[in-house]
């Protein structure tokens, strides 16, 4: 009797990892678009994961949904168009704006620390950019 195949986290990511390597050379070969893979879901018979397309500008740099959102809305939260890559310090260490989540409510601005995203609310990035 066969084993029936099921989705697991491992499988999941495993699965990532090829739909990775193919969105890659998707990603060379058309100038116009870049693809991301977003986050997935899954049970034990399926598994989705979304899938995020990006305008290429003309040099070929792509910018996130999340860089594109801070430059939209910067100003509505206290912030200047600007302030997307600027670093402050928090608890010591040195984090760098990186962009903007609208349907955040509570921390809707991230930041990178290395490799690590984190979100942080507007007022606290006010403040510590010196702008209060």
């Amino acid at each position: 009797m066969s084993q029936e195949i099921m989705f697991d986290k491992e499988s999941v990511k495993a699965l990532r990892v090829d739909i990775n390597a193919l969105l890659e050379r998707f990603n060379v070969k058309h100038a116009k678009a870049h693809l991301k893979l977003g986050n997935a879901s899954f049970d034990a018979k399926t598994v989705s994961f979304k899938l995020e397309a990006v305008v290429k500008s003309k040099d070929g740099s792509v910018q996130s949904i999340e860089e594109i959102n801070f430059l939209k809305h910067a100003e509505l939260y206290g912030l200047a168009k600007t302030d997307l890559g600027r670093t402050f310090m928090y608890q010591g260490r040195e984090f760098r704006i990186s962009g903007l989540n609208p349907r955040a409510r509570k921390r809707p601005i991230f930041a990178m620390l290395g490799d690590s995203l984190y979100n942080f609310a507007c007022e606290d990035i006010v403040k510590l950019l010196g702008k209060s």
